[in-house]
């Protein structure tokens, strides 16, 4: 977290760095105080070479995006957080396995990534790159689970996998 000491100095919770000129402090500060509110994270998972958390009731991914496992219809990997499902969306919990990931969306399943053992929960074992539909929204879907080529979710009291 960045805080703007009353010495000029911007600082992080490890370390201060100085910044050496009026002009650079005021565009530093200027971006400090542009940045919109704190994110609000509710629920965090890694796959293999990745990770994926809620954030403002939407998804964000970062890490190895090798097979498509952000679900931002890309393959670029990223150091820093990428939206896959946007904020506001509804989402509750998400879920990652070896190179996919899960989310429950407004009360179903939607998956995105590899898919050789139909894991994504779409009758298909073609990757994708973008969220697909497992189990319709409004299912009632609790949560989901993921690990290596399958998951699992809980609806309607029982539990229903795939993969």
């Amino acid at each position: 977290m960045w805080t703007l000491a009353s010495r000029l100095i911007l600082r992080t919770n490890a370390r201060a760095l100085a910044v050496p000129t009026m002009a650079a402090i005021a565009t530093v500060a200027a971006m400090f105080l542009a940045t919109p509110a704190v994110a609000v994270v509710t629920a965090i998972d890694g796959g293999d070479y990745f990770s994926c958390a809620v954030v403002d009731g939407g998804v964000q991914c970062w890490g190895f995006n090798g097979d498509g496992v952000f679900g931002n219809d890309s393959t670029a990997s990223s150091l820093v957080p990428v939206q896959s499902i946007a904020a506001g969306s509804g989402v509750t919990s998400v879920a990652t396995g070896a190179a996919h990931g899960c989310a429950v969306v407004n009360g179903g399943v939607q998956c995105w990534g590899f898919n050789n053992r139909g894991q994504l929960g779409n009758n298909s074992m073609a990757a994708s790159l973008v969220p697909v539909q497992a189990i319709a929204a409004g299912s009632g879907v609790i949560s989901v689970s993921a690990n290596g080529y399958h998951t699992c979710a809980v609806v309607g009291g029982g539990a229903r996998c795939w993969g």
